[in-house]
């Protein structure tokens, strides 16, 4: 069934490219899980995922550089964002929750938000331009885990309720 789900959502790429997917194995030198993915064009995409990975391509995937972010091994990073090379923001699922972005290209990183309860557990991230975007998680004593930012995720801020 996963398979011909990968296979239905890969459908649309084959018919409007018109030629043929082909897969390949590419050595990462990592034992991570991958689970995120942000594609910012055709020659640069990142990725998160397990043991506190994040990696980069800048040639369409044909190389990866990926890296362990210090003090932060044992999480499971599978939400990002890339606005480009240089700028992503990354998120954990789990507690505690952290936030953290980079603006040198994975050089170094910064933490930009951290929530210790113990439901904690970010399920995604989008902008819908280069400063205001949304995370979201899952529910913390039942209302959703909703953070905003307007300044290009440096603060996040819970989304208040509307009133009733």
């Amino acid at each position: 069934m996963k398979l011909f789900c990968f296979a239905l959502l890969l459908l649309p790429a084959v018919v409007t490219i018109g030629q043929p997917l082909q897969f390949r194995k590419i050595n990462t030198s990592s034992s991570a899980s991958f689970r995120g993915l942000s594609v910012v064009d055709n020659r640069t995409a990142w990725v998160s995922g397990t043991k506190g990975s994040v990696g980069i391509t800048t040639d369409g995937g044909k190389t990866w550089n990926i890296q362990r972010i210090p003090g932060f091994e044992e999480l499971d990073f599978r939400s990002l964002y890339a606005f480009n090379s240089e700028r992503v923001i990354i998120a954990n699922a789990g507690s505690p929750a952290y936030i953290l972005i980079t603006t040198n290209g994975g050089k170094s990183w910064k933490t930009v938000y951290t929530n210790n309860q113990k439901d904690a557990f970010f399920d995604g991230i989008d902008f819908w331009d280069d400063q205001n975007g949304l995370i979201y998680g899952d529910p913390i004593e039942g209302k959703m885990l909703l953070l905003r930012t307007a300044d290009g995720g440096l603060s996040w801020n819970p989304v208040k309720e509307p009133p009733m």
